[in-house]
């Protein structure tokens, strides 16, 4: 059974179900939406299925990735969520959207709904994001929600820029 995380008029998130492995595995496959991640797409829906049903985030975190849900169509448009990462002890925003929801405002919308659960539901007071230095529209995406920017590092073979946002 999924749970709704947060929503708004136009979109919410909820948790993975099952039935969304299709979805997962195709926003995967795209190497336009793929480009500047520094993952490796799913070798099938299986694997996606396979993801979804061992992800835990939620439950041993309190957050986690999350389907965005197109209220009015109720179709998939992509994800968002917070990520804790143990060894550095920070709560990371992130997002991906399918290529035909790019330059919409989805991304955006969806973070500010992430912001808010982590302040509001989560009593988080920093939040951490980053993007692939040449990922300008992801870039533009953090600095609409607030999101100053710390250094860039590179990593996995891209030049990350690390971002901040306080609550």
């Amino acid at each position: 059974m999924a749970i709704t995380i947060a929503e708004n008029e136009n979109i919410l998130l909820r948790t993975w179900l099952p039935e969304d492995a299709l979805f997962f595995y195709q926003l995967n496959a795209d190497p336009d939406v793929m480009r500047y991640t520094g993952d490796p797409a799913f070798e099938s829906v299986e694997d996606a299925l396979n993801f979804i049903t061992a992800y835990r985030d939620f439950e041993l975190h309190g957050c986690g990735r999350w389907i965005i849900i197109h209220k009015t169509s109720g179709e998939a448009i992509g994800w968002c969520g917070i990520k804790f990462h143990p060894d550095e002890k920070e709560y990371d925003l992130g997002f991906r959207l399918l290529k035909k929801n790019w330059n919409q405002g989805w991304a955006s919308e969806a973070a500010r709904l992430c912001m808010k659960y982590a302040s509001e539901v989560m009593g988080l007071r920093v939040l951490t994001a980053k993007a692939v230095d040449k990922n300008l529209a992801s870039i533009r995406v953090l600095e609409k929600c607030g999101f100053i920017y710390l250094t860039t590092k590179p990593e996995s073979g891209f030049n990350w820029c690390h971002f901040v946002k306080t609550f």
